[in-house]
């Protein structure tokens, strides 16, 4: 929550000194980024002493969610404050959440899944992954806004994905991925533009982060999306062969299988004495990362779930 801040003269003085009176208000705002500024939402104006039509009272906090310009004056009876113009520049709440680069079976199975980590529905139209100097093409042309806290999946090749997955119930953007690009099995940029051009996500996914993503059948899941991409520990592999477009994937550690992630989960993968050797261990013997043994970064990635 951000506190905005009018400071204007009234009439008349006090103790010799002109009188000035502060208003404050709030604005409901999402993380703070570098990034321009692209659009005017609020203008308090007046055209010859009446409020424009255009013109918004202020009643309650105002959520933005895109970057925006605020222009407001305040008004004492008869007389106006000088115009405060506040720029405010906000995350966009779609985020890469999935990545089957490199399928077991068919390289045309590839897909990226992205989510709406917003608390209301978003458009999608306009959207594009920009491959223009590296990585996947592909522009949304999605009519429908994709609700907050779901997800869409962006596929290589519609035909072999539908016969591969269940996709009932799953929202599949139209089209698939342009100019015959693909997924790097070696790992890639991939950029996420707004309409407007607007940069909203960029970063390299790799392939040597986790074996099993890398032909072994599966993908690779993003554990915070408010995170650093480029963070090794912010990677995990799905626990599922074939990844899980548009699906939660079962409790991730529940080493002991009683339905339930919790102590008893470490005791059982201690118990085995493999931590930190860097013996060969199964994902029942605490490997929860794929990477073929049990360490630090496997008791890193389970609590940070």
């Amino acid at each position: 929550m951000k506190r905005l801040q009018w400071t204007y003269k009234t009439p008349g003085i006090e103790r010799n000194r002109p009188v000035y009176t502060r208003i404050e208000f709030d604005m409901n705002l999402a993380q703070l980024v570098k990034s321009p500024v692209d659009r005017l939402l609020l203008s308090m104006k007046y055209d010859d002493g009446e409020l424009s039509p255009n013109a918004r009272s202020y009643a309650r906090p105002i959520s933005l969610l895109e970057p925006t310009t605020v222009k407001a004056r305040v008004r004492h009876q008869a007389m106006w404050s000088a115009l405060t113009t506040t720029s405010f520049i906000v995350d966009h709440p779609l985020a890469v959440t999935e990545i089957m680069y490199h399928s077991a079976t068919q390289n045309t199975l590839e897909f990226i899944e992205l989510k709406n980590t917003s608390t209301m529905p978003m458009s999608l139209n306009g959207v594009r992954l920009d491959g223009l100097d590296e990585g996947v093409e592909f522009a949304f042309s999605e009519t429908l806004p994709l609700p907050s806290g779901e997800y869409i999946v962006v596929v290589r090749d519609r035909r072999t994905f539908a016969r591969a997955y269940d996709t009932e119930g799953k929202r599949i953007a139209n089209g698939q991925f342009e100019q015959r690009t693909a997924l790097f099995n070696v790992g890639e940029l991939i950029t996420l533009r707004a309409s407007n051009g607007r940069l909203i996500q960029q970063f390299v996914y790799q392939d040597h982060r986790y074996r099993k993503t890398d032909g072994g059948g599966h993908s690779l899941v993003i554990v915070d999306t408010t995170d650093d991409y480029e963070k090794f520990t912010n990677w995990r592999r799905s626990l599922q062969v074939g990844g899980s477009p548009r699906g939660l994937e079962p409790v991730s550690f529940d080493a002991n299988l009683d339905g339930v992630f919790d102590f008893e989960d470490f005791v059982c993968v201690f118990q085995i004495e493999k931590f930190g050797t860097g013996e060969p261990a199964s994902w029942s013997e605490g490997d929860w990362d794929g990477d073929g043994d049990f360490d630090h970064d496997d008791l890193t990635m389970a609590l940070r779930i």
